[in-house]
């Protein structure tokens, strides 16, 4: 892949993973474009290291599927095409089932699987039209081995990893899909 010509959109990039991949990424060549939840956590991913090629950013709340497919849809627009999508943006509640409320079930599934649908969808069309593309979903290992206390966090990413198979007939269409297993 040649990363100077690569554009790249990373969910979550404000902190942890998310932050590292956009710096990685950047630190090649690639125009990175992080995608922060609020302008806060926009603002805190401005202040990412730029000494290589800057980096851009954008607000969008992976869990407003109208927002986030708007928001993907105009940086297509502005860049000419979206070369790489690393689906990053997640959230946790860490404690039993019997403790977890519907509400909270829901706002995970909503972020951790929903939204990187919203934003796979969002881009897959542009990828197919030119036959190139790499979706790459962030899971973890809690998704085959949940742990005690990650009920709602390991169905999420489950999920994630059964929707792999929604791109993966794109495959013959030039559409690379990846799942990244962090702390493994």
């Amino acid at each position: 892949m040649d990363w100077k010509t690569t554009v790249a959109i990373v969910t979550g990039a404000s902190t942890g993973i998310g932050r590292e991949t956009a710096l990685f990424l950047a630190r090649r060549g690639a125009t990175v474009i992080g995608i922060a939840r609020t302008q806060e956590t926009s603002r805190a991913s401005a202040r990412l290291p730029t000494v290589f090629r800057p980096l851009r950013r954008a607000s969008a709340d992976v869990t407003d599927t109208a927002a986030i497919t708007t928001t993907l849809q105009r940086l297509e627009d502005r860049y000419g095409r979206v070369d790489l999508l690393v689906n990053n943006a997640g959230t946790g509640v860490y404690k039993s089932a019997l403790r977890t409320s519907a509400v909270e079930f829901e706002a995970i599934l909503r972020t951790n699987f929903l939204g990187a649908v919203a934003c796979t969808l969002a881009v897959l069309p542009g990828m197919v039209r030119r036959r190139a593309g790499h979706i790459v979903n962030v899971s973890s290992p809690s998704a085959f081995a949940p742990p005690p206390g990650q009920t709602a966090y390991a169905a999420s990413k489950a999920a994630l990893d059964a929707s792999r198979s929604h791109c993966s007939s794109r495959s013959g269409a030039g559409v690379r899909v990846s799942i990244v297993y962090q702390g493994t």
